[in-house]
């Protein structure tokens, strides 16, 4: 495949086309990947079933061993796909602690921050009305166009027809071709013969 990323990919059922559509997709649609289910009160309040998952949001872990945790979410890789949660940590190889990465779809959104973009509604447009006073010296009445009648067309002269003119009856000769020579030229023939 040439192409870098393609829309039409999203339908193939073909796994390297999916593979590749979720690899290379471009940041406003790997946002999309992000999207946590709602829970049954947020889902009426929203009129939506997922959303994309915020940091600052409170979630609960639905699949894994630390299921049925809840957690706030401290971050969120839109290029990895994967979400952070607070306190849920393990020991690396270092002895550090670490962050576990979670998978949105194994989440379920339970509280969400208030966010503007996240809530907005589009833009609300205000048509305020605009009165025009116009002064009583100014209205005049308004006469209406008289409706124009459509031209009748008069008939062309008909030009009288020019006859053709009259053939002698001299017959044109044809070549060994097929095509037929000009009268004139056998008319001389023939009064060439003649005398």
């Amino acid at each position: 495949m040439k192409t870098k990323w393609s829309t039409t990919w999203k339908s193939s059922t073909q796994p390297r086309k999916q593979r590749k559509y979720l690899a290379n997709a471009p940041l406003h649609v790997k946002q999309k990947f992000v999207a946590v289910h709602l829970d049954k009160k947020l889902r009426e309040k929203a009129n939506k079933r997922a959303l994309p998952v915020r940091k600052g949001d409170e979630v609960k872990v639905m699949r894994g061993k630390r299921k049925g945790s809840q957690a706030k979410v401290a971050a969120v890789s839109i290029l990895k796909n994967i979400v952070y949660l607070e306190g849920q940590t393990r020991d690396n190889a270092r002895g550090t602690k670490t962050l576990i990465p979670f998978k949105p779809s194994n989440l379920l959104l339970i509280t969400m921050v208030d966010d503007k973009r996240r809530n907005r509604q589009g833009k609300k447009v205000v048509k305020k009305k605009v009165e025009v006073k116009k002064p009583v010296a100014e209205k005049k009445k308004t006469e209406k166009p008289k409706p124009v009648a459509p031209k009748k067309e008069e008939p062309k002269p008909v030009a009288p027809k020019k006859e053709a003119p009259k053939k002698d009856n001299v017959q044109a000769s044809k070549s060994k071709t097929g095509q037929v020579l000009k009268p004139e030229k056998s008319v001389k023939l023939q009064e060439e013969k003649k005398k």
